[in-house]
Order: structure tokens, then sequence, then C-alpha cells
């Protein structure tokens, strides 16, 4: 049955690969074998690390601008 499972094994959806000897892994509703999972937890892992960071530096410069304004007074009468 070796040739059997090997012929109509499920392909990866991202590399096209035949997933032959594992159960293929569901990832965002699209079967991948090891390698193409890890990279596209890899990938996710990034991306939501660059959200963080802008996140922090949007965070940062909106505190900066908060700091330098100064409430009840008139911007007019800076000198």
């Amino acid at each position: 049955m070796a040739f059997w499972d090997a012929w109509f094994a499920p392909k990866c959806e991202a590399c096209g690969t035949k997933i032959v000897g594992a159960e293929p892994v569901l990832h965002q509703d699209k079967k991948l074998c090891e390698k193409c999972h890890a990279a596209a937890l890899a990938a996710e892992a990034k991306r939501l690390a660059e959200v963080e960071a802008r996140r922090i530096a949007e965070e940062e410069a909106r505190q900066r601008l908060e700091d330098g304004k100064q409430f009840g007074v008139d911007p007019r009468s800076r000198q």
C-alpha cells in the first residue's frame, strides 16, 4: 500500500510537494508540509514583531507630542 499512499498523498499548498509519511499541517486553512509550516510560522512571527515595533514607536511619538503640550496657555503668546 506504500505505493498507493505515495501516489495519492496530499500536496503541500505552498510548495506543491507531496506530503508522504506525515500528516499535513493545517495552517490558515491550507495543507502544508512541515518545512512550509515552519516558514509560515517564522514569517508570521516576524510580521507580528514589526507590528509591535511600529506600535511602540507610534506610542513614543504620541507621548513626546503630548509632553510638549501645555494646557491653559495661549500658544500665540509664546515668545
